[in-house]
């Protein structure tokens, strides 16, 4: 299991509730993203998930129905957060349906776990789509809760809440897809460090040389050997290189001079030794 890294997630190690957070606004991020998005991973839409959210809307929809008989005010069940917890409910049913399809697509697959394309990528076009999922998107929400607040008080509370929710889930996204990119490439440069480190223990016995720092990291004597006789490898078959078409050049002019001296027969006037 990878370690913690507390440059990379100070929080994840610092607070035991980092990760209780992000559990908890999962719920409302993903309420409002089955509206917003389509091609949605099949183990994005978890069952249980939006069991417990729509349990939650239910409970919020009945305490409104509740506040709104003893205020004196209408009597009606069928509220705006019901409605909204009912067409969720609906849409996670699909999502979830269409996911499983999606997977087995063989002209265009999709991830499972993909967070899908949002709706409003139409209208926007000059938008990148991680620009609207993790701007655009959380503002039309907030803004729409903002709208629905003096009338559907509930229902716009937890739009507002969603737009927070989704605005924090998105970035979280982003930066781990930016983080394994970088786990990725420094891989390399480990996998590099590491197999030099290797080379370099057959020229312990050298003499010793002063440790060295390059790019932040420190080169240890025999790592400094090593490169010096890459090097100087490099700078010979350079040399090489460059010598070699003059020796091949010599090597046909001599060639060539022997044939025609082969072919020319002795003359006449040149004397016969006995």
């Amino acid at each position: 299991m990878k370690q913690k890294n507390i440059y990379d997630d100070p929080l994840s190690v610092l607070f035991w509730w980092y990760d209780l957070a992000i559990f908890v606004l999962m719920f409302p991020s993903n309420s409002v993203i089955v509206f917003l998005r389509r091609n949605l991973g099949y183990r994005v839409i978890r069952p249980w998930m939006f069991q417990l959210t729509f349990l939650v809307l239910l409970g919020l929809s009945s305490m409104g129905v509740t506040s709104a008989v003893l205020s004196g005010g209408a009597t009606s069940i069928v509220t705006p957060l019901l409605i909204f917890a009912l067409l969720m409910g609906g849409l996670a049913f699909y999502h979830r349906r269409r996911g499983w399809e999606l997977l087995f697509d063989e002209p265009n697959p999709i991830h499972s776990m993909s967070r899908g394309d949002s709706h409003l990528a139409k209208v926007l076009p000059m938008l990148r789509e991680d620009i609207i999922q993790r701007y655009i998107e959380p503002a039309v929400c907030i803004l729409l809760g903002l709208v629905l607040l003096p009338f559907a008080w509930t229902l716009g509370v937890w739009l507002l809440l969603s737009g927070v929710a989704l605005t924090f889930i998105e970035g979280l996204f982003v930066e781990r897809a930016v983080n394994d990119v970088l786990d990725r490439h420094d891989a390399r440069i480990e996998a590099k460090i590491n197999r030099e480190v290797d080379e370099a223990k057959a020229t312990r016995n050298a003499p010793t040389l002063p440790a060295r720092k390059v790019g932040g990291v420190t080169l240890s004597p025999e790592l400094q050997r090593l490169q010096a006789a890459r090097r100087a490898a490099e700078q010979q078959q350079a040399a090489t290189q460059s010598i070699a078409p003059q020796v091949v050049a010599t090597q046909n002019g001599m060639l060539q001079a022997a044939a025609t001296q082969a072919a020319d027969p002795p003359s006449a006037a040149t004397p016969v030794q006995p």
